[in-house]
């Protein structure tokens, strides 16, 4: 594949065919760049590329891992947002953040993938859900913080000003604000 990113619709492109690509060698990674192609994509960078139908596997199976079935969630709720379906969008995506943050019954505790955590974040404030952005970026942010990421701990700082913000908790967002 050639890559010559030139804009964000050239990394929607490119993450698209990519996915194709790989689906037949590697389908959690054709998984991962599906996703994040739709998250693009439903935040309003859109090339036009498509990935066929079946490309992906969006049935959520016993075997997946815990992160694998957040990043199907997440992708059928990018997809759910980009058809207008905002309310399966929102379920798809809730059910993705309950998983991702607070496990289920065979977790051993939240997921601990901050790009995966940033885009439920993501998607979860394009979608008016506050308080599950909030809780997406404060495991973020204390995860960040446990591994020394200073670069993740100054965006995760940024992120959750939004819900902040939105909240109207000014002595938090000031001291979010602060640190960053």
């Amino acid at each position: 594949i050639e890559v010559n990113v030139g804009s964000a619709s050239d990394a929607h492109r490119i993450l698209t065919r990519a996915a194709h690509l790989v689906s037949a060698h590697d389908p959690v990674r054709a998984l991962e760049m599906a996703a994040a192609a739709a998250v693009a994509r439903s935040h309003g960078t859109d090339s036009g590329a498509t990935l066929p139908s079946g490309t992906v596997d969006l049935q959520v199976s016993a075997h997946d891992t815990r992160r694998t079935r957040c990043l199907k969630l997440l992708l059928a709720g990018s997809l759910h947002d980009i058809e207008g379906d905002r309310d399966a969008a929102r379920k798809d995506l809730a059910n993705a953040i309950h998983l991702a943050v607070d496990g289920g019954p065979d977790a051993d505790g939240p997921v601990t993938d901050l790009d995966l955590l940033g885009n439920l974040g993501n998607a979860a404030l394009h979608l008016g859900d506050d308080d599950a952005h909030r809780r997406c970026y404060a495991l973020m942010l204390s995860m960040a913080r446990e591994n020394s990421d200073g670069m993740a701990v100054l965006y995760a700082l940024q992120r959750i000003t939004f819900g902040l913000f939105v909240s109207g908790r000014w002595a938090a967002l000031r001291s979010a604000s602060e640190e960053a």
